[in-house]
């Protein structure tokens, strides 16, 4: 959707598969268990944080990777971060940024068509 691929839900061996990743990253840079890795476009890492309560929503962060520790660790975050309340947040966001893209290019073909009927 957008920038944001999330990963797949699929079988073992698949690339992008959310489980492998996510035991890749807990090897790698030590993601504690209550934080999931959802997707890692190019320059941001989104992660959902999981409450053991039920009766609170799981938190999604877009998140400078270099930020992931100080998140980890409950430390002040050097560079900005996008943080949505519930992943229900989340998802509408990516809807509307796809919308988005979606008006923006109907524009810029509708430009382009019309220009060349110039």
């Amino acid at each position: 959707m957008g920038a944001h691929t999330l990963f797949m839900v699929s079988p073992k061996g698949t690339p992008y598969n959310i489980v492998e990743k996510n035991l890749e990253y807990r090897k790698l840079i030590k993601i504690p268990k209550e934080y999931i890795a959802l997707s890692e476009p190019e320059v941001s890492f989104v992660i959902l944080k999981i409450n053991k309560s039920r009766a609170i929503p799981a938190k999604v962060f877009i998140i400078d990777p270099l930020d992931c520790e100080r998140l980890f660790m409950g430390q002040a975050l050097e560079f900005p971060c996008q943080e949505f309340d519930s992943f229900t947040d989340f998802f509408e966001y990516l809807i509307e940024e796809a919308e988005k893209k979606c008006e923006y290019q109907r524009q810029e073909t509708s430009y382009k068509h019309n220009k060349s009927e110039l």
